[in-house]
């Protein structure tokens, strides 16, 4: 049942599919399920036929149910305007945790948030009484507050601050959560005539150290990443080209390409051109310190790159949708499912696609639409074997790392134990083992 004690149907599924396809809802998730037809059965059954096979539609069926009966109005009088309702800060839920009370402050910012069990839940009842959440204008005020043990979680840890807290406090666990995403090195070969030449590519790539880059940048705080699908997911190539550390290969490519060291400069030329390139990137602490290991290993190979560091506000805006950079090193967040068409066909390449590495390659192209259109997962698995195999051979990006997903909280809390989540909310997926003591009591 919902949280007021209405029941949870079919209905309820139905409605919320709806609205989601309803472009007037304006819903991300309206391309997911986009030319589906769903019918309602009965009370407890639906069924979703699709035009055509896809892969990886079950995992598209990951989100939130509304309740009908609390957003039928509001949606029929101004489907756009809903996400005004009320309803979004005192939501009707149906889950192990309900509404409880908020707290804004004299100008409305939200600064508090706690939830209570709900007492009609089907499943076992948490053991946690209440659940409170506090929101900070910044990450130091934050962090002050989890150090003094005014809190006792924290969403999310950077490694420089994870070393900072564990020299003043030890009443503190650091939980690694791995997302499904990655950090690389995305090349516009559009943009660029050296980024163009796959020997500069080549010799890029010989010159990336990833176990300075995850010690320097992320305190250890990651895994070396050589492919776009991650090790655990459908298709994950372990036997793909991984291309070590070796800045004499990468010398020694360059120089069989016609791209010479002058005596007495810093940086090669072939026919009068430098060997340059720019970087855009955004400022923050993990990706200057990358940028510095990259800078280092590549100047001393004499290839000069330009850095060009921008807000996290400005480079959505000035530079990815755009597609405004030679090379761009940024993260890329991939789901549950390891498809990755929406990041690799050559259609994503523009905004509001998500394809970074501006490049056409038609055997990607073939395999990525072939790949999700058969539930064979066998062939599936093969498809994206192929494409990594030539992600590998032609370099249109250097992947770089998986870094963790640091979930530092008191050392009081017990039972948590999530280790791969693909959102950061799912580090509650098993909230209800979290509890201070170790026997329940009776009341």
């Amino acid at each position: 049942t919902w949280h007021d004690g209405q029941p949870l149907t079919a209905s309820d599924v139905l409605f919320t599919i709806q609205a989601i396809q309803d472009p007037n809802y304006q819903s991300p998730l309206e391309t997911s399920l986009r030319g589906v037809t769903v019918e309602k059965i009965d009370e407890y059954t639906i069924t979703l036929t699709l035009e055509e096979p896809f892969a990886p539609f079950l995992s598209s069926l990951t989100f939130g149910i509304l309740p009908e009966h609390i957003w039928y109005d509001a949606y029929k009088i101004s489907p756009q305007n809903i996400t005004l309702s009320e309803y979004n800060t005192r939501p009707v839920g149906s889950g192990p945790f309900m509404f409880d009370t908020l707290k804004k402050d004299a100008s409305g910012i939200l600064k508090s948030y706690q939830l209570k069990p709900y007492e009609n839940y089907y499943g076992a009842r948490p053991y946690l009484e209440k659940l409170t959440f506090y929101f900070h204008s910044d990450q130091t005020s934050a962090l002050s507050s989890l150090q003094q043990k005014q809190v006792d979680g924290l969403a999310f840890v950077a490694p420089e601050q994870k070393t900072a807290l564990q020299k003043k406090t030890r009443t503190l666990n650091y939980h690694r959560l791995q997302l499904p995403q990655y950090t690389a090195i995305f090349f516009n070969q559009e943009h660029s005539d050296v980024l163009a030449e796959d020997a500069v590519r080549q010799a890029l790539v010989w010159g990336v150290d990833r176990t300075s880059i995850i010690n320097d940048a992320l305190d250890g705080e990651g895994e070396p990443l050589y492919t776009p699908i991650l090790p655990g997911y459908l298709g994950y190539n372990t036997a793909v080209e991984k291309y070590g550390f070796d800045l004499e290969k990468g010398k020694q490519i360059l120089e069989e390409a016609g791209w010479v060291m002058p005596a007495g400069e810093l940086y090669r030329k072939k026919d009068d051109q430098v060997l340059e390139f720019g970087i855009a990137t955004v400022n923050l602490p993990e990706f200057l310190a990358t940028l510095k290991v990259l800078q280092d290993n590549w100047t001393a190979m004499g290839i000069k790159t330009n850095v060009n560091v921008y807000e996290p506000a400005d480079i959505q805006e000035q530079i990815v949708k755009p597609r405004d950079y030679e090379a761009l090193l940024f993260g890329a967040i991939i789901g549950s499912d390891p498809d990755p068409y929406a990041f690799w066909h050559s259609t994503q390449m523009e905004h509001p696609g998500l394809a970074l590495a501006v490049f056409y390659q038609k055997n990607i192209d073939d395999l990525l639409e072939t790949a999700r259109k058969t539930s064979d997962e066998e062939q599936r698995r093969l498809k994206y074997f192929h494409f990594q195999n030539i992600l590998a051979e032609e370099i249109p990006a250097i992947f770089l790392y998986n870094p963790y997903y640091t979930y530092a909280m008191n050392k009081n809390i017990k039972g948590v134990a999530n280790q791969y989540i693909s959102l950061p909310s799912d580090r509650f997926a098993d909230i209800l083992n979290w509890h201070i003591k170790t026997d329940r009591t009776k009341k």
